[in-house]
Parts: structure tokens; C-alpha cells; sequence
């Protein structure tokens, strides 16, 4: 078992909460539609069992972590430089579950600026 970390999504702000529950639906709308939809009632029913955790900072070339965790749900996100291709030329790598699912980083400092995740 994971343990919860970060902020309950219940503590963010009106604009920090519509942008979690956007940033949730790119990964949760990689699902066929009707199970998307099921999906995201039960996520709904468990928002505020619901926590967001970030590592790293917000700069656009910024090296991060994230995860959205409830009783009915785990989103990671990891977006890094792999150390074997470090280098000047060498762009960070995104790796995500789903794998066809790639966020902008942006919707998610927005939820995480000004906050202590």
C-alpha cells in the first residue's frame, strides 16, 4: 500500500481544484468513454479522499514529480533527464501512466504554486 502525501485536494482553492479535476480528466479520458465516465463519478465520490503531491520546482525546463492519489485512483507522473543521456543537447523525458497521456506541466503548477506539496 501507498501512502497518501501531499495536499487533500479538498484544501486547494476553487481555480487550483477545476484545474486538478482537468489535469485528472486528460489521464482518465484516455479510457473509452463509458468507463471514463464511471471513472470519473467514483473519483468524484472520493475528491475529498483525494491527495496531490508534487516534487521539484515550476521552471519551464524544471525536472518533476507528481501524483494524484485516492481510494480509486493513482496518477504518476515523472518527467526527467535519464542520468545514461545527460547532457547539454538532451531534452527531459516524460514517463506517465497511461503512456498515451501527456499533460502540460503548466495546469499542473497551477495547482501546486503556492501551496507546500
Amino acid at each position: 500500500m501507498v501512502p497518501y502525501a501531499g495536499l487533500p485536494l479538498s484544501a486547494l482553492n476553487e481555480q487550483q481544484k477545476r484545474d486538478a479535476l482537468e489535469l485528472i480528466r486528460l489521464y482518465i479520458g484516455q479510457m473509452h468513454d463509458a468507463h471514463a465516465q464511471i471513472k470519473m463519478t467514483d473519483i468524484i465520490k472520493h475528491w475529498d479522499r483525494t491527495y496531490f503531491a508534487w516534487i521539484g520546482t515550476t521552471d519551464a525546463d524544471a525536472v518533476f514529480f507528481y501524483r494524484i492519489h485516492s481510494p480509486v485512483v493513482m496518477i504518476e507522473y515523472d518527467h526527467q533527464t535519464p542520468v545514461s543521456l545527460y547532457g547539454p543537447r538532451c531534452l527531459p523525458v516524460a514517463t506517465c501512466t497511461p503512456p498515451s497521456a501527456h499533460p502540460m506541466s503548466m495546469t499542473t503548477a497551477k495547482i501546486c504554486c503556492g501551496n507546500t506539496c
